[in-house]
């Protein structure tokens, strides 16, 4: 009985060291991409019984390798498909001077810095700029949307608007992300109807008031919003998928039976069938109708103009919708499929709203569940993988910890299944 007992305790260890080792082995080749070598001294650790395997998968978070950084801002950046924006701006010169990356910025500083809560992405009043070092800046960057290599306009004096082509901005760093560093605006400025205007400054509300991601996701031409046809009803469309996982319609017809209009001269306004998406989609982009996109130069053919977002003033007293006001509202169901309308003052009022959400919890949770098990949950089906999931979201919400998150789920079977 004792050599028995014995065996099955060796066995036992060996079977939970064999988890530890896994556990490494696994997160180390998704943080990293690359083989492990046998000298890690955290692979020793765990050999030697003086660290767990998820504490050493969370000691790799905190060494902020600059390979770890780079798997976990491309992972981030994935959260926003539309990234490509000389496609959305029609403008080659635009990846020069906005970065395609910002948005992911938020989220990687919030998993890298312990003292950010996880809301953080969607309250920040300000954004972010990354610092890269190569030895070597790209002299053409490769265009994915067009197929085409295209030559860099860092060289090239640039028309900030005025008329004036000798204008030199401060322009995006390519290379190996080293670092961050909070971006408040004031290095580059443009000029609209003679009225300069800081380019590169956030309207707040994290990710979802930064200049590209409203760049990328307005589906606007130039022209300011008249709120019948002209609203920024891709950005609020952009906005429900990237933080809510949520595709339109996000209400149901006899919700959007209210906001019909027979009369109006707007053929989609006619019908419920279309306001159950125009009730929730452009009523929210009301919220930056005072958001115009133009291009620095009239005619817009010159390759080395920019396309700019300018903010109107408002003016209460206006008679014209763009800028009368930023007041918006949202009609939605969240995952639960409880009904829930809104009003907002403005965008920061969104993010803020966006940061109660339990949906923006369980969305985040869903995706890097997704990232590190390769399981995609679908949150409106009653299984046990969602249960864990929608779990792990609420967990989320009240610790706000997004390494704590990534914690949660190494620790699971899920990720423990070989």
């Amino acid at each position: 009985m004792i050599i028995l007992y014995v065996g099955l305790l060796t066995r036992s260890v060996s079977a939970e060291m064999s988890n530890d080792l896994f556990q490494y082995k696994r997160c180390y080749s998704q943080f990293v991409r690359e083989r492990i070598s046998e000298n890690d001294s955290l692979l020793k650790a765990i050999i030697e019984k003086r660290l767990s395997g998820k504490d050493a998968c969370l000691s790799l978070l905190k060494f902020q390798n600059k390979k770890v950084l780079k798997t976990f801002q491309s992972f981030h950046r994935q959260w926003f498909p539309s990234y490509d924006l000389n496609v959305a701006t029609q403008d080659y010169t635009a990846s020069d001077f906005y970065d395609v990356n910002e948005m992911g910025y938020h989220l990687t500083n919030a998993l890298f810095d312990s003292h950010i809560p996880f809301s953080f992405i969607v309250t920040n009043t300000d954004s972010y700029t990354a610092f890269r070092e190569t030895k070597v800046q790209p002299a053409y960057l490769f265009e994915d949307g067009l197929a085409t290599t295209y030559e860099r306009f860092g060289s090239r004096n640039w028309n900030r608007g005025d008329g004036n082509d000798s204008w030199k901005p401060k322009l995006v760093d390519f290379g190996t992300l080293v670092a961050l560093e909070t971006n408040s605006g004031n290095k580059n400025y443009l000029v609209k109807d003679k009225t300069e205007h800081d380019a590169n400054k956030s309207l707040g509300a994290g990710v979802i008031g930064t200049i590209p991601y409203i760049l990328m996701n307005s589906g606007q031409g130039e022209k300011v919003m008249d709120g019948g046809m002209k609203v920024h009803r891709r950005w609020s469309k952009s906005v429900l998928n990237d933080l809510l996982c949520r595709e339109l319609p996000v209400v149901k017809k006899e919700d959007a039976l209210n906001y019909v209009d027979k009369k109006s001269p707007i053929v989609f306004r006619r019908k419920v069938e279309c306001m159950q998406c125009h009730v929730t989609m452009d009523n929210l982009a009301g919220v930056i109708r005072n958001v115009e996109l133009y291009n620095t130069d009239k005619d817009g053919f010159q390759r080395n103009t920019l396309r700019g977002a300018f903010v109107h003033k408002v003016d209460p007293k206006s008679g014209k919708y763009f800028n009368q006001s930023t007041e918006g509202r949202i009609l939605f169901r969240n995952f639960k499929d409880e009904l829930i309308e809104r009003k907002f003052s403005n965008v920061s009022d969104v993010g803020k709203w966006i940061s109660t959400l339990d949906d923006f919890y369980v969305c985040s949770a869903k995706k890097y569940f997704s990232f590190l098990t390769g399981v995609d949950v679908d949150l409106f089906k009653n299984d046990e993988d969602k249960k864990f999931v929608v779990q792990l979201g609420l967990n989320l919400k009240k610790h706000q910890s997004a390494r704590q998150l990534i914690s949660d789920i190494i620790e699971s079977d899920y990720y423990k299944t070989r």
